[in-house]
């Protein structure tokens, strides 16, 4: 089955009060609070940029002009399982393992380019990734070329599929049956993605990272309220990171009515893509959704705004060692429903309301456990985390990017992709970003692309902190939302974007 996204038949309304792989009724609907939750959504599109013109072409129909191979992989549903459990409407399931899959290309007995795979995942039956990956040979002349697909659990596969390259449309949604030893439910096991052609992306692309207002975590922390800090998990904004996220909101409309300064320089203003960004990702831990749904209130619910959030399990905190506030209990539409739920509890309680009645949240990768398994997250599972979060943005079809999410993973992904000249050109910024925490509410710049030498190599090529955002000290604790000490000064920085 071919489709565009829009017309895709996984494209589900949360609304309807549907398990997202099942009919069973899991609850009264959604649109009890008058939201729009849904499964999926525009932002998975992909523009088609060939000289052939904006229709998507076969694969066969590619001009010598079009770019390298890559397969944007969507989810794989009925996943074969290997033990028995209970459903989520009281009957037999399965338990589904950890899946993950190969992708590769062949021309008769020869492999084109590179063998490519992505992280194994918890699931339970529709594991999801919605991340590119290049296979790093021009499609251009290879039409007889076969598309191989694998999914393994460990060392056991669980399903296959060859496909001829030439006969599939770039840039549009295709779902096709895997060869598999069983079946789930008695249904086929499927793999949904995209071929995408890499010309049709820019080389670069501007990101905005901000850091979610404060925590109840870190109020609690603060005081010393060691009951508060262990009683739940994911925790929610404190009155004081409302009033954050709304000051935030605040700066944002005045740097739309004004041109301003920044940083002291004589500059255009840093801030001033931020004000018309093509998408807004969201860690889904209830304290970066709130503020993103604050902050981005106009923009957001105005008639020709974005009108959604797409909710971006990559983008989550780092769990460390006894870190509550990085775990969570809620998937899929339970994330803005509780989300809506904590600040009616506040004083944007009436706001919030008028908000989510105009505004979706896109859960494509939440509708499984989407949390850390462990008690902490080991460096290979961070760094893995990581990779699939800078491909997510290096194959974005979106030229101006923002990420509300975290202090612990910003910096980890500072000290891991900030370019070599940068940090010759900025080293004290450099520096700061890689041991130092940003300001709740702070927003930092970047501009993002791939490697002078290797497409695939994804790197920060510079970084600006915008709207009076400064840098602070790692504070005590493990977390994200360890306390903020109180400085006489912030952290001293180069604050100049480096081109």
């Amino acid at each position: 089955q071919d489709c565009h996204f829009s017309t895709c038949p996984h494209q589900i309304r949360m609304g309807s009060g549907l398990c997202a792989s099942s009919d069973v009724e899991v609850g009264p609907s959604l649109k009890d609070d008058s939201s729009n939750f849904t499964l999926g959504s525009d932002s998975r599109r992909f523009p088609f940029k060939g000289s052939q013109g904006s229709t998507p072409p076969k694969v066969a129909e590619l001009q010598s002009t079009s770019g390298k191979c890559v397969v944007f992989l969507e989810r794989l549903a009925d996943v074969p399982a290997n033990a028995f459990g209970i459903s989520c409407n009281g009957g037999a399931s399965q338990s589904y393992g950890r899946p993950g899959v190969k992708v590769w290309a062949t021309e008769e007995t020869t492999t084109l380019g590179s063998t490519v795979e992505w992280p194994a995942k918890h699931c339970d039956g529709a594991p999801a990734w919605y991340s590119a990956r290049s296979l790093g040979f021009l499609m251009a002349g290879h039409a007889k070329a076969t598309l191989h697909f694998e999914v393994w659990d460990q060392q056991t596969l669980l399903g296959s599929l060859k496909v001829p390259l030439g006969s599939l449309t770039v840039h549009s949604t295709l779902t096709r049956e895997l060869k598999s030893p069983s079946s789930a439910n008695g249904r086929p096991t499927t793999v949904t993605f995209q071929i995408l052609d890499s010309s049709s992306f820019s080389k670069t692309r501007t990101v905005f990272f901000i850091r979610h207002a404060e925590s109840m975590w870190n109020e609690a922390q603060s005081k010393m309220q060691l009951h508060e800090m262990a009683r739940t998990t994911d925790h929610p904004l404190s009155q004081r990171g409302v009033e954050q996220a709304a000051d935030l909101a605040r700066r944002l409309s005045r740097a739309a009515d004004q041109q301003v300064k920044v940083n002291g320089n004589n500059q255009e203003n840093g801030a001033a893509a931020l004000l018309e960004p093509d998408i807004v990702l969201s860690s889904p831990l209830t304290r970066a959704v709130q503020t993103a749904v604050i902050v981005f209130d106009s923009l957001l619910t105005s008639p020709e705004g974005l009108g959604e959030i797409v909710l971006m399990p990559n983008s989550r905190e780092k769990q460390n060692f006894g870190g509550l506030d990085t775990m969570s209990t809620k998937k899929g539409a339970s994330i803005p429903r509780n989300v809506l739920q904590e600040l009616k509890a506040t004083s944007q309680g009436k706001s919030a309301e008028e908000v989510f009645r105009k505004i979706s949240f896109d859960s494509l990768e939440v509708e499984d456990r989407w949390w850390c398994e462990g008690a902490s997250e080991s460096p290979s599972q961070l760094q893995t985390r990581m990779e699939e979060f800078m491909a997510q943005l290096r194959y974005s079809p979106h030229q101006v990017v923002v990420v509300v999410g975290h202090s612990h993973f910003f910096r980890s992904l500072f000290k891991r992709y900030l370019s070599s000249d940068f940090a010759k050109q900025s080293p004290k910024l450099a520096r700061d970003l890689s041991v130092g925490k940003i300001m709740n509410c702070g927003v930092v710049r970047v501009e993002i692309g791939a490697g002078p030498n290797n497409d695939e190599e994804v790197k920060i090529f510079s970084a600006q902190l915008v709207l009076d955002t400064h840098m602070v000290p790692e504070g005590v604790g493990a977390c994200c939302a360890a306390p903020e000490p109180q400085l006489s000064e912030p952290i001293e920085s180069d604050r100049v974007a480096v081109r």
